[in-house]
């Protein structure tokens, strides 16, 4: 322990009445330094604390209850407790988003890998992805702007047959534009 008439920094473990328990780097009673807290709810947090708050690196495991298992962990940047900068999350649907965080919303330059429909790459709005790319995996690929998780707006489609559509889409489908096959025909769509 080292103390001073102001500072008191140690290592130790706090037990809560609600049964959350932090073991770690202490400053003045408070989670400060590196540390691992098991909150009430099963959830656990280790890594870097400040002012009682997780701040800096850490990864997050999200526990939950009615299927007794964790679910989610998350690895990266924390700010105040909040998701932050730059990180890795493993969803239970077996998808794994890596990239820009924000208030705990995806929201930058990232990429989402799904166990069934390829990946997406782009800029992430609010936990939305905006622009960027979608490849699929049967070798088709879009590259436009999303809304819901579709081909929304302008975009172009390349078929993995050599295909190509160049225009506007809604809900994912194409509504109007120029459909090229594989040997140059031309298609207007409108």
């Amino acid at each position: 322990m080292i103390m001073d008439s102001k500072i008191s920094y140690y290592k130790g473990i706090q037990k809560y009445d609600d049964g959350s328990e932090y073991s770690g780097d202490l400053l003045n009673g408070e989670h400060h330094g590196k540390g691992k807290m098991t909150f009430a709810n099963l959830d656990i947090y280790e890594g870097d604390w400040q002012n009682g708050k997780m701040h800096g690196r850490g990864k997050y495991n999200r526990f939950n209850a009615d299927k007794d298992k964790y679910v989610e962990r998350y690895e990266g940047d924390f700010t105040n407790s909040v998701i932050q900068g730059h990180g890795r999350m493993y969803y239970e649907n077996q998808t794994v988003y890596e990239g820009q965080w924000q208030n705990g919303m995806r929201t930058g330059i990232g990429t989402l890998w799904t166990s069934s429909d390829g990946y997406f790459h782009g800029l992430w709005k609010f936990d939305e992805l905006v622009r960027g790319i979608h490849r699929f995996d049967n070798g088709d690929w879009y590259e436009g702007t999303f809304k819901g998780g579709k081909s929304h707006g302008y975009g172009r489609y390349y078929y993995s047959s050599g295909s190509l559509f160049d225009g506007e889409f809604e809900n994912g489908k194409p509504t109007k534009g120029v459909f090229v096959s594989p040997d140059g025909t031309l298609k207007i769509i409108q």
